[in-house]
């Protein structure tokens, strides 16, 4: 144990620096995470801002509108002889600038195309917002509750049509509901500890990787009886065992602060996540190791990557508000499988075992990759050492 015990006292050399960067992480997560409310204060539904062009004039339009007015804030919108372009422009530029969650257009002709099956409202929503849905969902309800209603009686009987929309929910909180946020808040904080782990890893454990590398230490390795397998797999398990270390203390850190709340948190599950991903970074950080021939890009990867990352794969935006391209691109990389794991964790109280396959697989392609540019590597040193 020879390598791993060189390789510890190696990144001993740089506890302070270390140590910095956790507490840095530590507070700016800790201070992000604190300034969420994570207290709900009443269960009731929110209203919306609504345009809505009314081009029927029908009972049942008016009557839509009426309903709609009882549930969100209305504006009727005039067409004032506007072409069919400019009402659109308007509804999507007032859309884009969040003055309204969403814009409706009443078709002509809307009872006989909502007993026909056909479409007679159009709406207009942010697609990356449910609030847009929302209205739909509503529109909908409504048009089919009316046209059932009109099948069953031959006529619209409103006063029916809205006494069957009313909807009562009464809400008891209960022990397990008032932990719903603090597994919100527990989420959030392993999403970040993905962000804080990354840097850690590669600006300080990369370091001492990168290290191994001057000529002092890379003349003792070339002539080392060792195999190269097993000198990545000491290796490797020092750097394991620096990180898990970290790892003990963000996490424990976390765990103090909510001693007294952690009733059906599934902490352990969170964990195993972490620690997961962490391997997959130690192995990207020892293939980068297995072939950067200088510190200052290791240095300049340890500062992008990660961040970059971070604001791709979920870490500061929730993932269903990314942009469906900015998602396409986080799928090629370990940290959207790993944030996808601690959303799944958190709905569903256990493991997301298809994300953390995907972080296995990177896991061992990484090593696969790294531990061939070593041997590589060490092969071509030992000859240049034996022509000497």
């Amino acid at each position: 144990m020879t390598v791993y015990k060189n390789f510890l006292r190696l990144v001993w050399t740089r506890k302070v620096s270390t140590m910095i960067y956790v507490v840095i992480f530590l507070f700016i997560s800790f201070m992000t995470l604190k300034s969420q409310n994570s207290q709900v204060s009443e269960f009731a539904e929110t209203p919306l801002t609504v345009n809505i062009i009314d081009r029927d004039g029908s009972e049942l339009s008016k009557h839509l509108i009426s309903y709609l007015q009882s549930k969100h804030n209305v504006s009727i919108i005039g067409e004032k002889n506007k072409t069919n372009e400019e009402i659109l422009r308007e509804l999507k530029k007032d859309i884009s600038l969040q003055r309204i969650h969403a814009g409706l257009i009443i078709n002509e002709n809307m009872e006989e195309n909502v007993m026909k099956g056909k479409q007679s409202v159009i709406s207009f929503k942010d697609d990356r917002k449910k609030s847009g849905f929302y209205i739909d969902l509503q529109v909908n309800m409504y048009l089919a509750f009316a046209a059932s209603v009109k099948k069953a009686q031959g006529n619209f009987d409103f006063q029916k049509i809205e006494d069957a929309l009313k909807v009562n929910t009464k809400v008891n909180k209960v022990n397990f509901q008032k932990n719903i946020s603090v597994n919100i808040w527990f989420k959030i904080f392993f999403n970040f500890l993905g962000w804080i782990v990354f840097s850690v890893i590669l600006n300080s454990v990369g370091w001492a990787m990168f290290e191994l590398n001057n000529e002092r230490l890379k003349m003792r390795n070339n002539i080392s009886p060792l195999s190269t397998l097993r000198f990545v797999c000491e290796n490797f398990l020092a750097q394991l065992t620096v990180v898990v270390a970290i790892l003990s203390i963000l996490i424990g850190f976390a765990v103090i602060t909510n001693i007294t709340r952690l009733d059906n948190i599934p902490l352990l599950f969170y964990i195993f996540n972490a620690l997961i991903y962490t391997a997959v970074i130690l192995s990207l950080t020892f293939m980068f190791n297995s072939f950067l021939k200088k510190g200052s890009v290791m240095g300049i990867v340890g500062s992008v990557l990660p961040l970059s990352l971070a604001f791709i794969s979920g870490v500061f935006v929730e993932q269903e508000l990314l942009p469906d391209f900015i998602v396409n691109i986080s799928r090629l990389f370990p940290t959207y499988y790993y944030i996808s794991a601690n959303e799944f964790t958190q709905v569903n109280l256990s493991i997301d075992w298809k994300s953390i396959g995907m972080l296995f697989l990177f896991l061992f392609l990484y090593f696969t990759i790294g531990t061939y540019f070593s041997k590589l590597g060490r092969s071509q040193r030992r000859i240049e050492f034996s022509q000497q």
